[in-house]
């Protein structure tokens, strides 16, 4: 066996020791410069990578530059992941604001104007549970405006976030804004949601001095917070309505004396029902009861006694749901005897008497 395999390779190229030696030499010459070329391939290849490597932290370095964030983005996404429990509330979000009688570096190293205020006025607000406040993570004006907002929703694209900034104009006119997204649920697609204050005018200073009086200048930013706190409010009903089927509650909780502003935010919450049946949070006839109680609740007794008598005329055809949710017999009662309609109240408290008892 030995001998046979010697003669095989005595006798590969054409049978010769000699020749097989020069083929051997051959073979090692052609190795070398398969070593050489691949040498300089990977010297090529590992060039490349460098060269690649150094544009692609240039471009970070120059994204963080000009980030408006005060930490990596993907820090400040975990860190609101974290703290709203995976997008169960939504985060809010407040930037310093910005002020065009000053230029760049002024703006962006200068003092937070309103950054506070929005924030220490947020805590006052009956309804501050309702999302979280992550004061600090946006570092500078958004003087970019809409790229600015962009950078910002890209990094935190699936997360519920309600982001608050505005403008100083001319030292005498403040504009806020609020870009919210992923609030209304799937349905929504993830599009923003944008919410606007009419230009408050900032007080002006005492006749012969260029300050403000510090009475005027808290009152205008707890004017500033409360408009701001409100429109949070009403963004924050929204989600919890068309995530939790949660019945809107901001109408509720403002004062009294805020009667438009009641009535305002129960009719934008009311339509948002329908979202609500479509993700399955609740059925139609605990739509249009819960849409009934906005209405009876702000006042707004006609389309109170229209929706109501929807859902009456629903129950009514449908008897077997009172019967498994005699809640509603309750709740809508109370809304007829609310408009003035008493008989119609006692009919489906006496409904609502037979279901319990039967």
């Amino acid at each position: 066996m030995l001998r046979i395999g010697l003669d095989a390779w005595k006798t590969k190229r054409d049978g010769t020791f000699f020749e097989q030696n020069a083929y051997m030499a051959a073979l090692h010459e052609q190795a070398a410069r398969a070593v050489h070329h691949r040498d300089l391939e990977s010297d090529w290849h590992r060039a490349r990578i460098t060269v690649r490597l150094q544009a692609e932290t240039a471009r970070q370095a120059q994204h963080r530059a000009h980030s408006p964030f005060n930490l990596p983005p993907e820090d400040i996404h975990d860190y609101l992941y974290r703290e709203t429990g995976g997008g169960r509330v939504p985060a809010l979000l407040i930037a310093p604001f910005f002020q065009d009688d000053l230029g760049r570096d002024d703006n962006d190293k200068g003092p937070s104007r309103f950054l506070l205020a929005l924030r220490r006025t947020w805590d006052r607000m009956p309804w501050q549970d309702d999302l979280v406040p992550v004061a600090g993570a946006i570092g500078r004006p958004l003087r970019n405006l809409d790229l600015d907002v962009r950078i910002i929703r890209e990094a935190l694209h699936d997360l519920p976030v309600v982001l608050a900034y505005g403008e100083v104009q001319a030292g005498r006119r403040v504009l806020l804004e609020l870009c919210a997204w992923n609030i209304l649920g799937e349905a929504a697609g993830g599009s923003a949601i944008r919410l606007s204050v009419p230009g408050l005018t900032l007080p002006h200073p005492e006749d012969g001095s260029d300050r403000v009086p510090t009475e005027a200048a808290l009152a205008f930013e707890d004017e500033l917070g409360t408009f701001c706190g409100v429109l949070i409010g009403v963004l924050c009903d929204w989600f919890h309505l068309t995530h939790r089927g949660r019945t809107p509650q901001l109408h509720r909780l403002l004062p009294e004396r805020m009667e438009t502003a009641r009535r305002v935010v129960a009719s934008a919450a009311a339509p948002l029902f329908a979202l609500a049946v479509e993700y399955d949070l609740m059925g139609p006839v605990t739509a249009y009861v819960g849409q009934a109680e906005l209405y009876a609740e702000t006042g707004q007794t006609e389309r109170a006694r229209e929706i109501g008598d929807t859902a009456l005329t629903a129950l009514r055809a449908e008897p077997t749901l009172a019967y498994a949710h005699p809640e509603l017999l309750v709740r809508l009662g109370r809304v007829f005897e609310s408009i003035g309609d008493a008989g119609t109240g006692r009919k489906l408290w006496a409904w609502y008497v037979e279901m319990v008892w039967r």
